[in-house]
């Protein structure tokens, strides 16, 4: 967070300069105002018309300095929007990938669609609202004690009491804003379950128990945003009597001093001016406070978020030549062994076949050598070197069994939005995902069957030319030929390391690769190459049948 706020340092002392010429503008106003009520009781038709026009003047100056105020602060507010969103959205690209998996499309959705929205209206737009009225405040008091300490005495009493009020609501509404941001989360989690869900409900005539379960979920969510406001609305209502309190007061110590021939009328009306200067910066500070106060579990949130060291993307990570794994072992968040004692070493250039029954392993083992655990037990030495995540040592593409493909052009979803030459895009879609039509563009992503979308995905590690290439079930949606072709032409196209999972044990394609390796129940229980495993009876053990 520090690192945007100094980005728009420049725009904070803008808005800080304005705020204390704004301030003194106030101060002046009701001087102003003091002289232009004793000046009609005086009956001083000369000094009356002199305060006349200063006044018309104040009102341009006010307007100019309001204004340039409401240009900088929105000008203030749209950077540090875009920076903040930037970082969200980075996090989310290449944050944490053990985090990110474990969080769902709707957690990170809510994290725009509410969290974001509360931190800068609860945080950072109080901040401004911090800045702009600290300095009025300051300068109207100090008229106040110029022109009538016993007033100004008053005031400053009922002003520490509105301001330090929130701190007797601000845990409350800290927690129930947190149990709102949660319940709302829950909901839409529920409700892109829905969404995504739709067919196999319709199908199972399960629409009554999913309705129910969203109902309570949405009763939930409302509950609690009723609860926060409620208290919010006590507070309000609190504050605000507090200040109508401050005003009568200020009348009945102004009146008597009036009485007293202490203070003349003038002065009277001048320090009641005054006080509305202290009394609305007073409430919205108070308030600001508040909110300040009550956001923060969500801003510790975005803050941490923030802060996060995003993992190195460097597409000019020096050839990997070995990876090995020196007694790895994993565990799952419920303590379950996904892999154990795994040594294994991978050459650069050579092809590798993982397989085994369901449960194996095999997914488990991609996962690691793509980095998406960050607890194990053992190591994991690239050429040599203990591997770190945030140094991006590894530069890994994992071509997954159901691949996404986004809202764009197939040449859009081949290049992930990088710039490639058409020739380099023509030579993936035919070499490898076998598109040769030349209006391959005009064809919907939607369209595309599973076999295709995965070919699609293969193009795409094609024309990343990673240096370690991860594939998990890429042919099991593509026909025997065509897969027979796909494998052939990525073993013969790939010039780095290509580790692939798959449950196709024919010749075929155990014979493209250089190593075979057999797992069952997490561990490594065979290696070699294929006439080493049939020889060796370790290929059943790999059957699915």
């Amino acid at each position: 967070m520090k690192t945007i706020f100094k980005r728009v340092a420049t725009l904070i002392l803008f808005l800080i300069g304005l705020s204390i010429l704004i301030g003194m503008s106030d101060v002046y106003f009701a001087n102003a105002i003091q002289n232009l009520i004793d000046s009609i009781v005086d009956l001083n038709k000369s000094k009356l018309y002199r305060y006349i026009f200063l006044l018309l003047g104040f009102l341009c100056i006010q307007f100019t300095l309001n204004f340039s105020l409401t240009i900088v602060a929105s000008r203030l507010t749209e950077k540090f929007h875009i920076l903040i969103k930037q970082k969200l959205v980075k996090y989310l690209i290449n944050g944490n990938r053990h985090e990110l998996t474990n969080m769902t499309s709707s957690e990170k959705l809510n994290l725009f669609e509410y969290d974001l929205e509360l931190y800068e209206q609860y945080y950072f737009q109080n901040l401004i609202s911090l800045i702009q009225n600290i300095f009025v405040l300051g300068f109207s008091l100090s008229f106040l004690f110029m022109t009538c300490k016993l007033m100004a005495l008053t005031v400053v009493i009922a002003t520490v009491l509105v301001i330090f009020l929130p701190s007797f609501f601000g845990k409350k509404i800290d927690y129930l804003t947190s149990q709102y941001s949660s319940s709302k989360s829950i909901f839409l989690t529920k409700l892109t379950d829905i969404i995504s869900g739709y067919d196999d409900i319709v199908s199972f005539c399960a629409e009554k128990s999913f309705y129910m379960n969203a109902s309570h979920s949405i009763k939930k969510m409302e509950k609690d945003e009723k609860n926060m406001n409620v208290q919010l609305g006590i507070l309000g209502q609190v504050i605000s009597t507090s200040q109508y309190m401050t005003l009568i007061a200020c009348f009945c110590v102004g009146g008597f001093l009036v009485f007293w021939g202490e203070m003349t009328l003038g002065m009277l009306v001048a320090s009641v001016q005054i006080t509305n200067s202290v009394i609305q910066p007073s409430q919205q500070l108070s308030t600001s406070i508040l909110e300040i106060m009550g956001s923060k579990s969500i801003r510790n949130k975005i803050d941490q978020i923030i802060n996060t060291q995003a993992i190195k993307i460097d597409s000019d990570i020096e050839m990997t030549r070995q990876v090995k794994l020196d007694k790895v072992s994993v565990n799952s968040s419920e303590n379950k062994k996904l892999l154990q004692d795994i040594e294994l070493t991978f050459e650069f250039g050579k092809k590798y076949a993982v397989i085994g029954q369901s449960g194996a392993g095999k997914t488990s083992l991609l996962n690691l050598l793509a980095g998406n655990y960050d607890c194990y037990e053992g190591e994991i030495l690239i050429d040599g070197s203990l591997y770190r995540k945030d140094r991006g040592q590894l530069n890994v593409t994992y071509v997954r069994q159901s691949p996404y493909l986004f809202k764009e052009t197939i040449s859009k979803n081949v290049t992930m939005l990088s710039n490639h030459q058409t020739r380099e895009i023509n030579d993936a879609l035919i070499k490898v995902a076998f598109f040769s039509d030349k209006n391959i563009d005009e064809i919907a992503v939607d369209s595309l069957s599973g076999g295709e979308k995965q070919r699609i995905s293969i193009a795409r590690s094609y024309l990343k030319k990673s240096t370690f290439l991860l594939l998990d079930e890429i042919s099991s949606s593509l026909d025997f030929q065509t897969k027979q072709t796909v494998m052939t032409n990525i073993c013969e196209a790939m010039k780095g390391t290509v580790v692939f999972v798959t449950h196709d044990l024919s010749k075929e394609v155990l014979t493209l690769v250089d190593q075979i390796i057999v797992m069952n129940n997490g561990r490594i229980v065979g290696m070699g190459d294929y006439r080493t495993l049939l020889d060796s009876n370790l290929l059943p053990l790999a059957s699915t049948e």
